[in-house]
Order: C-alpha cells, then sequence, then structure tokens
C-alpha cells in the first residue's frame, strides 16, 4: 500500500509545484483539503496529524519555518491534491470504501514525515512561547 500511495503522489508533483507558484491556489487548496478531512468521521484517528501536514506545509510555503525542504513540501500538497480530488483512483462517492485511497495516501504522508511532524509541533510550542 505504501508503494502505491507513494506513486500517486508523485504522479501529481507537477501539479503540486504549479499550486505552490500560485499562493492563492496553494492557499485554496490546503483549506479544501482540511475542510474534507475536518467534515469526514473517516478521518477521524489521523485528523489532527493532517491538520499539522497542511500547517507545517503552509508555514514552510511562507517561509517561517525553514527546518522541511521544499521538495517535502510539494509531497504534502501533491498528498493533499490527491485527496481533494474527488475522483481518484477510488472515486469518493463510492460508499465504503471511497475514502480508502484517500486515507492510504494521508497515512503515508504521516508515516513518511512523523520525526519531522514532532519537530514541527516542538516548533510551534516554541514559537509561541517567544511571543509571550
Amino acid at each position: 500500500m505504501r508503494i502505491k500511495a507513494a506513486s500517486r503522489i508523485i504522479k501529481l508533483l507537477p501539479k503540486a509545484k504549479k499550486i505552490v507558484g500560485n499562493p492563492e491556489r496553494f492557499s485554496k487548496t490546503m483549506k479544501s483539503g482540511l475542510e474534507i478531512v475536518k467534515g469526514n468521521k473517516k478521518f477521524g484517528d489521523i485528523q489532527g496529524d493532517v491538520f499539522d501536514l497542511v500547517h507545517l506545509a503552509r508555514d514552510t510555503f511562507k517561509g517561517s519555518y525553514r527546518a522541511f525542504s521544499k521538495k517535502n513540501m510539494l509531497m504534502i500538497v501533491a498528498g493533499i491534491l490527491y485527496l481533494v480530488n474527488p475522483l481518484d483512483m477510488i472515486p469518493d462517492f463510492i460508499l465504503g470504501i471511497g475514502w480508502t485511497d484517500d486515507l492510504a495516501v494521508l497515512t503515508y504522508l504521516i508515516s513518511k514525515f512523523s520525526e519531522e511532524l514532532e519537530r514541527y509541533r516542538d516548533w510551534k510550542i516554541l514559537s509561541k512561547e517567544d511571543l509571550l
């Protein structure tokens, strides 16, 4: 399943690169991904991690978080693109299994970037403390 998830992300990297080149499209894509995850019980177990992935990509995009490479940020954007595409490998409207492939892609990203997510979360806490 990891290989399939990775290959789906790789196929979307050129589109992700175009989206990263357009701040308005980037913001809209990230917001759409968050709305889908927030409104769907199927993502309940990974919802917090997906939110953090999106915020990690946003902070990297803005340049406020510099410890994450642009290449890796593109992978997150590609994963969110896969999520927001209703006609992906298994169309989302197919009841029961439509979200399975989306979950696989997001779970792959969470797994791949788990250590970075922990560093990012620590950074967020420290950056908030700096504001106090």
